[in-house]
């Protein structure tokens, strides 16, 4: 990410950079009736902040879930 200007709090061009990776899956189906199914959810972000702002901490994010339907 770039911007034309420096126009952030941190006087730079450079807005740093932003990784995802996401992803659902299913574990099983089928355990206690026909209609059932356990899966997953998994989020991952990484934020790199460049000379834009003025925080050079890099910032991550992960979030993970686990869902029964019947």
């Amino acid at each position: 990410m770039t911007a034309p200007e420096a126009d952030g709090p941190g006087g730079g061009h450079n807005r740093g950079w932003l990784g995802v990776i996401k992803g659902e899956f299913t574990i099983t189906e089928k355990l206690l009736s026909s209609a059932d199914s356990l899966k997953g959810h998994l989020w991952l972000e990484v934020v790199k902040p460049g000379d834009y702002y003025k925080v050079s901490d890099t910032a991550y994010f992960a979030r993970w879930e686990l869902f029964y339907t019947f």
